[in-house]
This record gives C-alpha cells, structure tokens and sequence, in this order.
C-alpha cells in the first residue's frame, strides 16, 4: 500500500467533520469518544455519545497528527464546552 501524502490543514478540515473528535489546533489537541465507559456501579456500558464514524482513513488522520507533528490524543465520555 503506498504511503499518503497527507497536509496538516486539510486533515485538521476532514477531522473537524467527524462527530466523535473534537479538534483543538491552537493547543494540538484531539478529543476522541470512547466506545465504552464506566457507569455510576463501576460496570462497563455503551457511551451513549459514540457515533462510531471514525474509520481507517480516520485513524491514520490522527495517526499523522499525533506520530508526525505533535499532537495528543485524549479519550474521553463527551466533548469539552470549548
């Protein structure tokens, strides 16, 4: 498979549109939804705020954020007020 050629602002612009990450370029962070969390019993349920439209071609956006310039991913229930 050969390697993509990918530009920093048109990831930032193709990632922006995905429901389960939140992007904040002027700290280099990615918020991403967990599929999972832990309710108020410690059991492991469903996050009812996962959509689930991060794909492959999503994950190696992220994956030339992160590995190539800098940025960091934090998982988490549901997107910041920001």
């Amino acid at each position: 498979m050969a390697r993509k050629n990918y530009n920093v602002d048109e990831v930032i612009s193709k990632l922006s549109k995905k429901r389960d990450c939140k992007l904040f370029p002027e700290i280099k962070v990615i918020e991403v939804h967990r599929s999972h969390v832990h309710n108020n019993k410690g059991e492991l349920v469903d996050n009812s705020n996962f959509k689930g439209d991060l794909g492959n071609g999503s994950w190696g956006k992220i994956d030339f954020l992160t590995k190539y310039n800098g940025w960091v991913i934090i998982r988490v229930k549901s997107h910041s007020k920001n």
